[in-house]
């Protein structure tokens, strides 16, 4: 018996991992789409867009300003209007 509530203590932690900074902002801006009803926006396919522009040294400096914009917005419309 023991050994299960370890084991499920250990499923919980490992579900639990932190959200990167892109995996946050492409949730709010995929949350904020659903408020204002609009669409095409997939939080999983941005949030892999974002980490792959945040690889590249060239663009780190334009996904580092997005995703402060998209953190600091107070609304929804200022978060789609993020550059």
């Amino acid at each position: 018996m023991r050994w299960l509530a370890i084991l499920l203590v250990l499923a919980a932690s490992c579900r639990m991992r932190a959200r990167t900074p892109c995996e946050e902002a492409c949730a709010a801006e995929a949350r904020c789409a659903d408020e204002l009803d609009l669409t095409g926006t997939d939080a999983v396919e941005c949030a892999t867009r974002c980490a792959a522009l945040d690889r590249d040294p060239q663009a780190q400096s334009l996904v580092a300003e997005h995703l402060r914009c998209v953190r600091d917005a107070p609304t929804c419309k200022l978060v789609l209007e993020c550059p």
